[in-house]
């Protein structure tokens, strides 16, 4: 991989070189890597090659100055200036998106350590619940979501609710998505069954009702 890039005053910024900039935060802060959790609250994992003091995952949320607080998107791999901590919650300060592809020809001693070949397994993919209804997503994640800390623990998975657009997101590692989307499938469909139920109970209460007037 070419590292340097020269840019004229008058030169037309295409995304060829917007590319080989990124190229070139590459070459320098690949061992500021993060991974992202799938929506903005659930923050980035840190990637490091040196040993860590914990089996748990270091996760540091992007700081609020970012531009990136205003995606509603947010890129899967990115490079961080700071790791910053702020009464006990971690912040990353971050410089841009990447390519994990460019990782590869960087520094392949730092890529085996990280087990490079797999990164793309930790990082976060999501499905969609389109049209479940206002009703239905207050009975699964509960009023003001108090059931949700509960089903993402159970799930292994963050769940985004909509319910302007009567929509659920399911975030999840890959090898977990399937089963969190099938268990939160199940849970609306039971929540739909009890609610179908009580509709007809109460029609057929308020028809004994009107017969027995």
């Amino acid at each position: 991989m070419n590292h340097e890039i020269e840019l004229h005053d008058n030169e037309e910024l295409t995304d060829d070189i917007i590319a080989r900039i990124l190229q070139c935060i590459t070459a320098d802060h690949f061992m500021n890597l993060a991974i992202s959790n799938g929506p903005l609250r659930a923050g980035y994992q840190i990637i490091s090659a040196f040993p860590q003091t914990s089996n748990e995952p270091v996760i540091a949320r992007i700081f609020r100055t970012s531009s990136l607080c205003s995606n509603d998107q947010m890129p899967k791999y990115v490079f961080f200036n700071e790791l910053l901590n702020l009464n006990g919650t971690n912040y990353i300060t971050v410089l841009s998106s990447s390519d994990l592809h460019w990782l590869q020809s960087v520094s392949r001693q730092w890529f085996t350590a990280v087990n490079g070949d797999n990164l793309h397994a930790i990082s976060y993919e999501n499905c969609v619940l389109e049209n479940i209804g206002a009703t239905l997503l207050r009975a699964v994640v509960g009023k003001r979501n108090c059931n949700l800390n509960k089903l993402e623990e159970t799930t292994q998975a963050v769940i985004d609710v909509d319910y302007r657009e009567s929509r659920l997101t399911i975030w999840a590692r890959k090898v977990n998505l399937e089963k969190a989307k099938n268990f939160i499938e199940k849970k609306t469909v039971k929540y739909a069954l009890i609610s179908t139920k009580a509709v007809s109970f109460q029609q057929d209460s308020q028809l004994n009702t009107l017969l027995q007037e």
